[in-house]
């Protein structure tokens, strides 16, 4: 999943091959066991390569504009100046982030692409949610000291017109952080519950029950310590996938920020995934430790 919680692939076989990464970022890699399974001992490999980007920018209309971390620069796409270029000075593992946003009223569909000094595309975006959000987001650690080269253009393809529009680009320097690195999957029985944390290194938590098909099904958050904001996930597994049944940031009931879904009725018996976050989920502030139960309606 990525650090959306938007399943990019899944397997029953134990193995994943040729999952292509959407973006630069932080992924998380849930294995859990199979249905009736017991527990056991695990090793996870993994292994990538680094395919060849095409470009989907048009050709550019002006020379490069020099940019500085830190910076933010506005500029217009339109058909005289499809594309515009910009240059800054990074340093080897620098963990840069560029956002390019249109305005407010622009009609832009940004496209954003990153190059190295010899023009070898190290990260391209289009969409930061395919379908939800037109603006365009990198995340990457920087290899070598040097000059890098931002390529701020629009969507071109064949089953949408051009745009144009004015936008924003800013380059911002992050900090490395262990984001979802070695979060564990807890299993879950009805009428059980667990303790997590959420803390400024690992903002999600995941448990996984078994559930049958039409039990109604409560799910509550109990905050314990800290100031957490929590918001609750719930999917269910879908042949290879997971997919979302239900969500929640504050409880429908009022007066707390302790995440709740009340009389979730599940589509079907099999494996259901719970992830808990905060609000914000790694942009967010809030810490604690809390408790989480799964409670079935008596038939």
């Amino acid at each position: 999943v990525d650090e959306n919680l938007n399943a990019l692939a899944a397997s029953s076989t134990g193995q994943l091959d040729g999952v292509a990464v959407p973006s630069a970022g932080q992924y998380a890699v849930l294995v859990l066991p199979g249905s009736g399974a017991a527990a056991d001992d695990y090793t996870l490999t993994w292994s990538g390569s680094v395919p060849v980007v095409a470009t989907s920018a048009e050709p550019v209309d002006s020379g490069p504009q020099s940019i500085t971390i830190g910076q933010s620069v506005t500029g217009v796409i339109d058909d005289q100046t499809p594309s515009r270029l910009y240059t800054f000075e990074g340093s080897a593992g620098d963990t840069v982030r560029l956002l390019m946003e249109a305005t407010d009223g622009s009609e832009l569909d940004c496209y954003l692409e990153l190059q190295d000094s010899a023009g070898g595309v190290i990260d391209a975006n289009d969409d930061i949610i395919p379908g939800q959000n037109r603006n365009s987001e990198i995340v990457t650690e920087l290899p070598v000291e040097g000059t890098y080269l931002i390529v701020a253009s629009r969507y071109v393809g064949s089953d949408a017109p051009f745009t144009s529009g004015a936008f924003e680009l800013t380059v911002e320097q992050q900090e490395a952080t262990a984001g979802s690195a070695g979060t564990q999957v807890v299993p879950l029985t009805y009428d059980q519950s667990a303790v997590g944390e959420i803390t400024s290194d690992q903002y999600l938590a995941f448990f996984v029950f078994n559930g049958n098909a039409a039990d109604v099904v409560t799910i509550s958050i109990d905050h314990l310590s800290g100031n957490l904001d929590s918001v609750l996930y719930l999917y269910q597994a879908v042949s290879d996938d997971w997919v979302l049944v239900a969500s929640n940031d504050d409880s429908p009931l009022g007066g707390t920020y302790e995440a709740l879904l009340v009389d979730i009725i599940l589509p079907q018996t099999g494996k259901y995934l719970i992830a808990v976050t905060r609000y914000g989920l790694d942009a967010g502030s809030t810490e604690g430790q809390f408790s989480v139960a799964v409670t079935v309606e008596a038939q």
